[in-house]
């Protein structure tokens, strides 16, 4: 017998094999760019995480009290009146008409913000994707605990980050 092209089942079983291959490939694929999305993606809370948590460091320490109103609402007060300089995004002094104590307000709200707020009304949101229930103040004299989890979707798989830092007041 001459042969002169392959049979069909010789085509259904290549069509099979390379089938198999392929979905196998794929997966091994998709799984690792899964993984690398995900560890992207906590790399990116931490970073956001820390810094919204430095900030709120660099005010704690150069406050002189901290009060509690609840476990999402600090209030920070400081010796002379301070602003945040809405172009710069910095620290400013400023001097409103009753030349009182200047506090600056940090909120975690449950639309998954968390807020700074200083005296004169500029509100700041330092960071999305906050976890409500999970993050969280602790305030004991001057010390403060803050705990901040930032959560996000990648590819139907939620993510978390939880950060937690320990501050005192210095003056």
């Amino acid at each position: 017998m001459n042969k002169k092209g392959f049979t069909i089942v010789e085509v259904v079983v290549s069509a099979l094999v390379i089938g198999v291959i392929s979905a196998v490939l794929y997966s091994i694929f998709f799984t690792a760019f899964l993984n690398y999305e995900i560890e992207i993606t906590k790399i990116d809370l931490n970073q956001r995480a820390s810094g919204v948590l430095s900030v709120i460091e660099e005010d704690v320490i150069e406050g002189t009290s901290i009060q509690l109103i609840d476990d999402k609402h600090i209030s920070i007060q400081y010796p002379e009146p301070i602003a945040i300089d809405p172009d710069a995004g910095t620290l400013v002094p400023f001097f409103p008409n009753n030349f009182g104590n200047a506090q600056i307000d940090y909120i975690i709200v449950n639309d998954n913000t968390i807020h700074r707020q200083d005296a004169s009304g500029n509100n700041v949101t330092l960071a999305r994707n906050v976890d409500f229930d999970l993050s969280n103040f602790l305030v004991q004299g001057k010390h403060l605990t803050a705990t901040l989890v930032l959560s996000m979707d990648v590819y139907g798989h939620n993510i978390d980050f939880e950060v937690q830092k320990e501050v005192v007041c210095r003056n």
